[in-house]
């Protein structure tokens, strides 16, 4: 009598194949291989060729994985004959041994959780459970097999739990520390601050980084200043290991910069004219008070006094000779105004 085969929908045939099934890795492969093709039915007929590409590796491995599944009697396999892909294989997968395995499985497992008492981080031995229940199809007892006599479940611990060791409680200063970067903005202070603490660092120097970036409002953020403390290296500059500043601090400052150079410019120009206007007012008082006096000396008395200041053959000597005596220069006469000014002094 033919075997009847079991039809299963596509998501049931999923969950079936992700249980453990076998402890054969490429026998694990072949079966979703073989699934893939077969589709809704049982039956898909593929060469040793293909199957070697889809599951990368050789044929001698799928040679392999195919002798392993039929002795645990999940596929059966018709030879193939004739032309074409007539001269395939024809493989047949028992989806209802299959299904019976990934209950048993299941129910294995439920048993071992429900029944488990102790504690989760200590290694767990592997527990040899075996299945009472039976198949449905006509072929029998499938778990009566001496290849399938049990089913071995393997229990991973779940990962461990998380390290709740309270950390050490802090002086009066780190909590002073605390409460300041709570105030410029800084959220969960506590991991910043404890890994500061493991690196030997004083609250006296976490102060001087909260005061280093008050010092230029809008440069960094809370998150700056948290990050900053936690890489905190006792010795270190204040001002080093920062992130970049924020772009926009960054704009204002280069347009406050360009302000200030440009105020500067201005205040320098109104000083150059103020001290002009009092030159001007200077040489006034003395064109005023000595200005008749140099104008009344005679041709030998005002070469003797240009001669006096500026030296025989000087530059300004000759511009004084080529002028003329009577008509200096501006430069010129005021030289020769604020000398004779000297001299009445002295007299």
């Amino acid at each position: 009598m033919p075997e009847i085969q079991l039809q299963l929908p596509f998501n049931k045939r999923r969950m079936i194949l992700r249980e453990q099934l076998t402890g054969h890795q490429t026998v694990k492969h072949l079966l979703r291989v073989l699934d893939d093709h077969a589709g809704d039915g049982t039956d898909c007929f593929l060469s040793n060729a293909t199957l070697s590409r889809e599951m990368s590796c050789v044929i001698r491995t799928v040679q392999r994985a195919v002798k392993t599944a039929q002795e645990e009697e999940l596929i059966i396999v018709f030879p193939g004959g004739g032309r074409g892909k007539r001269r395939c294989n024809v493989y047949r997968i028992r989806r209802a041994n299959l299904r019976d395995l990934a209950e048993a499985g299941k129910h294995a497992r439920d048993a071992a959780d429900a029944a488990f008492e102790g504690d989760y981080l200590s290694p767990l031995p592997r527990q040899i459970v075996t299945p009472t229940t039976t198949n449905s199809h006509p072929r029998g007892d499938l778990l009566s097999s001496p290849i399938r006599s049990c089913i071995e479940v393997s229990l991973k611990p779940p990962p461990p739990a998380p390290d709740k060791r309270t950390a050490p409680a802090l002086s009066e200063e780190w909590r002073a520390v605390v409460v300041a970067l709570l105030k410029f903005g800084v959220n969960d202070p506590e991991p910043a601050i404890e890994n500061a603490r493991q690196r030997g660092v004083t609250p006296s120097y976490v102060f001087e980084l909260i005061a280093h970036a008050k010092s230029k409002p809008g440069a960094w953020g809370p998150g700056a200043l948290r990050k900053r403390v936690f890489n905190a290296i006792p010795g270190e500059d204040v001002a080093a290991l920062w992130t970049p500043e924020n772009e926009a601090f960054t704009r204002v400052q280069r347009d406050a910069g360009a302000a200030r150079r440009g105020e500067i410019e201005k205040q320098e120009i109104r000083d150059r004219q103020r001290e002009i206007a009092e030159e001007d007012q200077a040489l006034q008082a003395l064109e005023d008070r000595h200005g008749p006096t140099l104008d009344a000396m005679e041709g030998p008395e005002l070469d003797g006094l240009a001669l006096s200041v500026f030296g025989e053959g000087t530059p300004a000597h000759r511009l004084y000779r080529r002028n003329g005596a009577r008509s200096p220069s501006p430069m010129i006469r005021s030289v020769l105004l604020r000398e004779l000014k000297r001299t009445v002094a002295v007299e």
